[in-house]
């Protein structure tokens, strides 16, 4: 089953962006990885007549000349037409009496010549060659039938006609791919009725740091139409789709931290750039990601009691929670979710030793280490969750965490506990409880905000086999839902269970 994402508020923006007047070049700007290319595909697919788009991937333009990137900008338009719009080749948009017998039977063959070989360097997905191949086939006979065209007398009136208004045309208009480009995007256009030709340049993101304004100040001088503000190939709109902080970056990087970014970019957006967020839609699959993870035969109880679902009055469960706080700090985004949607999580009962005389404790004894190792096949490793966990212990919290944390906070912080206090309790229950003078309570004092937590160390579960840190004091008052810090927690927790190798 395929996780359905709605993304209507960022379509509703995206499109009053797009469709303004004057905004003829636009940076579509997101963190790598957050669904820009999905979103874009979705917004442009068949049923949006609005628009006739083309995207292009120039992410093997790099290992060419500047002057084979031109020609691969126009091969690949020609490409997306054929294999994506489908395009025919049975008839030129051009005056046929005219055209057809005077350039197309010369020039089309090395228009298809040139778009066989170009086509290891268009990063196109396979399934996209095979219509691509019929057209070119198909159109072989349709020139054929020229060939016997041009035979006929009666043609050579328009034949010289046309040969004196090519004379009078402009160097520019004289490439013929160009203008075959242009008069096949108008008719596609106005066969769909579409308002606007857009053109989308995608996956800047994936170009090596060395080639990527290069081919930039190429997209721009080849664009640039006349030296007007129109874009070559008449296209109305031009989308460059990349992150806006990553280029910054890697300009500064490149030229200097004083060298002026804003005056460089701003070349390649008519009026403000577009920044796509959708961490607000991404947050509301979570529920339903967390739930289609599987687990091995025997232990769906565990992971239903005490990871996936919420326990007894919480809101949240401890998985999906953190899930949304790190889609919400920008820590796990769209493709990470589609990539580990409804993996088999491959859960081993693993021992944890905190020091060599300790006791040993399995792992589903603190419910919250399962999470984490969880956590670290979604986001794709040991570095990528102590990256993510050491955002979200910076990072504004959501405020729907805010809202759901004044009763949830201390059975979160509770289960975090047994880790971080192992050298007081060394896994050793305390029961008697007096709530005057905290006799046997155990205590903890977080490292950076001197927060001393008093608490009993319970075991608990169905069979009284895992360990919880029942919180009863906070800086010496009873615990009455005051804020505590789970976040910057969870990551010294982390960074406890990676001292010990149990992480590595």
């Amino acid at each position: 089953m395929t996780l359905k994402i709605t993304s209507d508020e960022q379509s509703t923006k995206f499109k009053q962006h797009l469709d303004a007047e004057r905004n003829e070049r636009i940076i579509f700007s997101g963190a790598f990885g957050i669904g820009k290319t999905h979103f874009l595909q979705q917004y442009f697919s068949k049923a949006n007549t609005d628009y006739l788009a083309i995207r292009l991937s120039p992410v093997n333009y790099s290992v060419s000349s500047n002057e084979d990137i031109f020609q691969l900008i126009k091969y690949d338009i020609l490409f997306e037409l054929m294999a994506v719009h489908r395009l025919t080749l049975e008839a030129d948009p051009i005056d046929r009496s005219i055209a057809y017998p005077t350039l197309l039977p010369t020039k089309i063959n090395s228009i298809l010549q040139g778009l066989i070989g170009m086509v290891p360097l268009l990063n196109k997905d396979s399934a996209f060659i095979e219509p691509v191949v019929k057209s070119i086939n198909s159109f072989y006979d349709v020139i054929e039938s020229i060939e016997e065209q041009r035979k006929d007398p009666e043609l050579t009136k328009p034949v010289l006609a046309f040969a004196e208004k090519v004379a009078a045309t402009s160097l520019l208009e004289i490439d013929y791919i160009t203008r075959f480009l242009e008069d096949s995007l108008n008719e596609l256009k106005q066969k769909r009725g579409a308002r606007f030709k857009v053109l989308v340049i995608d996956d800047l993101d994936r170009i090596d740091p060395e080639h990527i304004f290069r081919l930039f100040n190429i997209f721009s001088a080849h664009l640039d139409y006349n030296s007007s503000s129109n874009n070559k190939f008449g296209f109305d709109k031009v989308v460059f789709v990349c992150d806006i902080h990553n280029i910054r970056t890697i300009f500064h990087s490149r030229y200097g931290a004083d060298t002026d970014f804003n005056g460089y970019i701003d070349k390649f957006y008519s009026l403000d750039m577009f920044h796509f967020d959708n961490r607000q839609e991404v947050k509301r699959i979570v529920d339903e990601f967390a739930a289609g993870i599987g687990v091995p035969e025997g232990y769906q109880n565990f992971f239903e009691l005490y990871i996936k679902k919420k326990h007894r009055r919480r809101i949240k469960a401890q998985l999906p929670l953190i899930l949304e706080e790190l889609v919400h700090a920008g820590a796990l985004k769209l493709r990470r979710i589609a990539t580990t949607h409804q993996v088999i999580f491959p859960f081993v009962e693993r021992k944890i030793r905190f020091d060599r005389k300790g006791r040993e404790v399995g792992n589903w004894q603190i419910p919250i280490v399962v999470v984490l190792e969880m956590l670290q096949l979604i986001l794709g490793g040991t570095w990528a969750l102590e990256a993510g966990l050491k955002k979200l212990a910076s990072y504004e919290k959501s405020q729907e965490y805010t809202d759901q944390s004044v009763t949830d906070q201390d059975f979160l912080v509770g289960n975090l506990l047994p880790i971080l206090d192992y050298e007081q309790h060394k896994f050793k229950s305390s029961h008697s409880v007096n709530n005057s003078d905290a006799t046997g309570l155990l205590g903890f004092e977080h490292p950076q905000t001197k927060q001393f937590i008093a608490y009993q160390l319970l075991e608990t579960g169905e069979s009284h086999d895992q360990y919880y840190g029942y919180i009863k004091l906070v800086d010496g008052d009873a615990y009455h839902s005051q804020e505590l810090d789970y976040f910057s927690l969870l990551y010294l927790a982390f960074t406890q269970l990676k001292q010990i190798g149990y992480f590595s």
